[in-house]
């Protein structure tokens, strides 16, 4: 082969293997948008996706060493997306450059509001500066547009303090339902009990509509694991209408098949062999009866209480039963919960007395739970009080 002829085919052979790494890197660069892990295997001098990636991942991390230059590298290479600004303001941030920080944050928001840090950066100004409209509006976009991250509820937390930022904010998103269900599944425990039952009362009087069914367990699970106030405000705030029972009421309520039960109110399971009814009287009050046709002693009711720490009193009073049958002895069940430090504190007394006393201890036992149990016969119409 003559020498020109091999020169120019090496030539055109480099030129195709400069194409083919040139090819591959823009292609893994892209790939590392989908896959970050990728980022690093990206060769340096095709890195702009791959750029943005490492240096997320590494504000992620916490990772300081470095993190301010790969940022500036990021905004020369992709100086256009508020993505970049954002993440150069945090890199700046991380290290206290905070007049770096501010200024790529205030650019990063004159860029549009596809990401989280404009509707941050320009709410939280708004909120500084007294304009609550403005402030609920930036806070609305983040749960309508599911931008929801530590960020956010953090924001979240601290706007809606004020009554002004919660009216606008439930204005913007009481009619869309996939941010009220959201925010509800976070505020339920990321919110302080009074802000959180204002929010979900404007929300219903906005007309928001709620799942009570669901709101009921969820209520239920804050009170059982202890937090009797948050517990109380999901459900008075979104659900309760006027049907709030208090942490330490003891009377019945309906148990028909279309009343949804609070938090701290009576639910009666379905128990072989047992049939019972809860009756409404003259005077608004509801009565249980019961027949337990099993020789085992049966649960008729159970529910969460806050009685508080001390002596307490409980009776059963019962109207007559028909002549001949046979009278249950109705006992009575109270354990503290406490998931934190259970404790195996339980009373179990049977309610033959006109009172009965028991104690409950001064720690471990912020709320408790109460069943009625039955043996076998007949019981009722009566009622329970706890005092």
């Amino acid at each position: 082969m003559r020498p020109a002829l091999l020169a120019s085919r090496i030539v055109w052979w480099a030129v195709l293997a400069a194409l083919a790494v040139v090819a591959v890197g823009y292609a893994l660069d892209r790939q590392s948008r989908r896959d970050p892990v990728l980022a690093r295997i990206v060769p340096i001098p095709f890195r702009n996706f791959a750029q943005q990636a490492l240096v997320e991942s590494a504000l992620d991390a916490g990772d300081d060493d470095g993190t301010l230059d790969d940022a500036r590298l990021l905004v020369d290479r992709r100086p256009m997306p508020e993505e970049s600004l954002a993440d150069l303001g945090f890199a700046a941030l991380r290290v206290q450059n905070d007049t770096l920080s501010r200024e790529a944050l205030a650019a990063a928001a004159g860029r549009g509001w596809r990401s989280a840090v404009p509707q941050i950066v320009v709410g939280a100004s708004a909120f500084d500066n007294g304009m609550w409209d403005v402030a609920a509006d930036r806070l609305a976009a983040l749960w309508r547009t599911s931008v929801q991250d530590n960020r956010t509820f953090t924001i979240t937390k601290a706007m809606l303090v004020q009554p002004e930022v919660q009216a606008h904010f439930v204005d913007r998103i009481g009619h869309y339902t996939p941010a009220v269900n959201d925010f509800v599944d976070w505020a339920a425990n990321g919110l302080d009990p009074a802000v959180l039952r204002s929010v979900l009362a404007r929300l219903a009087a906005r007309g928001a509509t709620f799942d009570c069914a669901d709101m009921g367990r969820r209520a239920g699970n804050l009170a059982m694991a202890g937090r009797v106030d948050a517990a109380q405000a999901l459900w008075n705030g979104a659900c309760a209408r006027n049907k709030v029972a208090q942490p330490a009421s003891s009377a019945f309520n309906s148990a028909a098949d279309d009343y949804v039960p609070g938090p701290f109110e009576w639910r009666y399971p379905e128990e072989p062999g047992v049939d019972s009814t809860v009756a409404r009287g003259s005077d608004g009050r509801y009565r249980l009866s019961f027949e337990n046709t099993d020789p085992m002693m049966k649960q008729l009711a159970n529910k969460i209480v806050r009685l508080g720490p001390g002596m307490h009193y409980a009776t059963w009073s019962s109207g007559k039963i028909a002549k001949g049958a046979k009278a249950a002895t109705v006992y009575l069940r109270v354990k503290c919960l406490n998931p934190a430090n259970p404790s195996r504190f339980m009373v179990s007394k049977s309610l033959v007395e006109d009172d009965v006393a028991f104690t409950l201890p001064n720690e471990n036992c912020p709320v408790q739970s109460v069943e009625l149990m039955a043996g076998q016969g007949v019981g009722g119409p009566g009622e329970l009080v706890l005092r």
